[in-house]
């Protein structure tokens, strides 16, 4: 009896409660208020790292920096030597020197030939009409080119000066080995110019360079298609005379 009745409490409470459950859903569906936002869920996991992008421009160039310190100055080098005439130096007699003494001419201490002919056998002009201090050394060069076509075998005043060579002290002929000695040896000898001839027989005047026989000697100065340049070293006359004289040589070079 007494479960009976609790029983239709329950239904009668239960029936009492369920209007007022609709009219609160009926209340959420109607746009009721919305409650507190939720706490924020953990971040997801990083994705992949996406393509490179394009170079971007270059910059601008930085401004110039400032100008380093002065270095110390650094001692003096030692000075060039001066040359004086009538001084031994590389295999001869220097016979002739520039204003400051660095640069001039050197005499052989002997003669290269008592007497040879100027030419090669055949007259022809050469164009060897070169003259002054240095020129010397272009003639010969051109007068043996040209010439030696003319006689293989052939001897002449241009060429016996350029085939000329000796030691440091002038005396001593340099050594013709395989391999070559060691050895200071001064073969760029060549065949005076005019000019350069006539400051030789000054040298010799002076009692500079000694050695000279008393006739004329071969310049390497051309004037003509039969005729050079060449110097008594008696007098000192300058001439011309025919390619076919045979006449002393005396080479010299330049430093």
């Amino acid at each position: 009896m007494k479960n009976q009745i609790l029983k239709s409490l329950a239904i009668v409470l239960l029936l009492a409660l369920m209007p007022l459950s609709l009219s609160t859903a009926y209340a959420h569906k109607r746009g009721g208020t919305v409650g507190p936002a939720g706490p924020r869920g953990p971040a997801g996991p990083v994705g992949s790292a996406g393509p490179a992008g394009a170079q971007g421009p270059a910059g601008a160039p930085g401004a110039t920096g400032p100008q380093g310190l002065v270095g110390a100055t650094g001692p003096a080098g030692a000075a060039a030597p001066v040359h004086v005439i009538g001084e031994s130096y590389q295999g001869g007699i220097i016979f002739y020197v520039d204003a400051d003494g660095q640069h001039g001419l050197i005499a052989a201490r002997t003669d290269q030939s008592a007497g040879i002919r100027w030419f090669n056998g055949v007259d022809r002009i050469t164009g060897t009409t070169g003259d002054g201090i240095g020129a010397g050394a272009m003639n010969t060069a051109i007068i043996v080119a040209t010439q030696m076509g003319d006689d293989q075998v052939g001897n002449f005043a241009a060429k016996v000066a350029a085939d000329y060579s000796v030691q440091d002290d002038g005396v001593t002929a340099c050594t013709v080995t395989n391999p070559p000695v060691t050895e200071t040896c001064y073969g760029d000898w060549y065949l005076p110019s005019k000019v350069e001839l006539n400051l030789l027989y000054n040298a010799k005047v002076a009692d500079v360079v000694g050695g000279f026989a008393d006739n004329f000697y071969w310049s390497s100065t051309e004037s003509g298609a039969n005729f050079a340049w060449n110097q008594d070293f008696t007098s000192g006359n300058q001439r011309n005379s025919p390619k076919s004289s045979p006449l002393p040589v005396r080479a010299v070079r330049a430093f």
